[in-house]
């Protein structure tokens, strides 16, 4: 098992897709459903060619591997600020004429409960696997208190440090929801956007930080300010788009020329976590547009993404190791560029094509209330 796997475990609604649908019209919109879908295919490749290469080279990926593992990381990291956004984007559509107990209700429900369930099935799963570090790392070595602790941190698996962050961003929604309303504190809401521009992110082995709260919390005030005029918003966006291609472009090429010197930061400021908040946010921007503009015409593909996104987000990592794990030993004789990079466009694939089957056979069984398990 490799060290980033182990330090992590102790470390729609849906109606008829219509193009005629006014973004300010109805709770669903087809495109921002397809947007999430396209977020989760990002997240999974954040970590499938960066899994399958580390099982190969362990932390010398850049001595053997660098562009290739450079591309993917400019392409990928970070792509958790597209559901931070959609988050947002979707309280401001949907979600704030429902009031604050619906609000809280369902948060429980389809988040809190199911990352508690993920986080005891996995804990468990794992366990023999936890107890050879938690010691060194002063962890707990009982059940119990890892547990809690697990779940209070983030820590059952390396990609579970985003749900505490995502709550504590939920409960101080109410606060923003206000500020962004009151013409008076629109200096705040702008400060919270463009914080993460001079506050960066923590990345391991510590994901969770106050730091890395301002930085994502910054990505769902963005998405609350985008929803609350969103045809406005996009008009906005339209007439910038050029622009917003230069702050694409640019820093995509940027992030990847520090990757590949190796750039490393443990300041307040982290200039590659400044460059991928840019960069994402221009992506945003640039896909809201065109997926607005062609909603009827979308990959029907990406609605089912959509709609197992959650699921998939909580599942997917245990997959992409086994089946990253797997393909090793058979591309060992042939780590070639083009070898590799087909290999982790197949782990990929196969761990959303997992997770939705493991998640559709527990819908089947379970109903409505696999919500409660898988958030779906």
């Amino acid at each position: 098992m490799p060290e980033w796997f182990a330090s992590g475990l102790f470390c729609p609604e849906r109606t008829t897709v219509t193009n005629t649908l006014s973004p300010n019209t109805g709770s669903y919109l087809s495109h921002i459903h397809a947007f999430r879908g396209f977020a989760i295919i990002n997240v999974v490749g954040a970590h499938s060619w960066s899994t399958l290469m580390y099982l190969i080279w362990g932390s010398d990926i850049l001595k053997h591997m660098n562009l290739l593992y450079a591309t993917t990381k400019m392409a990928f990291h970070g792509s958790t600020l597209y559901f931070a956004f959609i988050s947002g984007l979707l309280f401001s559509k949907v979600l704030r004429n429902k009031g604050w107990k619906s609000f809280f209700k369902n948060k429980v429900l389809n988040v809190v409960a199911p990352y508690v369930v993920l986080s005891l099935f996995f804990l468990t799963t794992f366990w023999n696997w936890y107890l050879k570090s938690a010691a060194d790392k002063g962890r707990p070595t009982e059940f119990i208190p890892a547990l809690l602790d697990g779940i209070v941190f983030g820590r059952v698996l390396p990609h579970f440090w985003y749900i505490p962050v995502l709550l504590v961003i939920f409960l101080f929604t109410p606060l923003f929801q206000y500020l962004l309303h009151q013409p008076r504190f629109k200096w705040i809401i702008l400060v919270l956007i463009v914080a993460p521009l001079i506050i960066s992110r923590t990345t391991i082995p510590a994901f969770l930080s106050l730091q890395t709260l301002i930085y994502f919390s910054g990505a769902y005030v963005f998405g609350m300010w985008v929803g609350k005029d969103y045809n406005r918003t996009l008009a906005i966006i339209s007439r910038y788009r050029g622009w917003l291609w230069c702050i694409a472009v640019a820093g995509s090429l940027a992030l990847t020329l520090l990757i590949l010197q190796r750039y490393e930061s443990s300041h307040l400021i982290a200039w590659d976590q400044t460059i991928v908040y840019l960069q994402k946010t221009a992506l945003i921007c640039l896909i809201l547009h065109y997926f607005s503009r062609h909603e009827a015409v979308l990959p029907r593909f990406l609605n089912l993404l959509g709609t197992y996104a959650f699921a998939i987000y909580f599942l997917h990592l245990a997959f992409t190791y086994l089946v990253a794990r797997g393909l090793t030993g058979l591309i060992s004789q042939h780590q070639d560029l083009l070898t590799l990079a087909l290999s982790g466009l197949l782990v990929l694939t196969a761990s959303i094509a997992l997770s939705i089957v493991i998640s559709k056979i527990i819908r089947l069984l379970l109903g409505r209330r696999s919500r409660i398990l898988i958030g779906v």
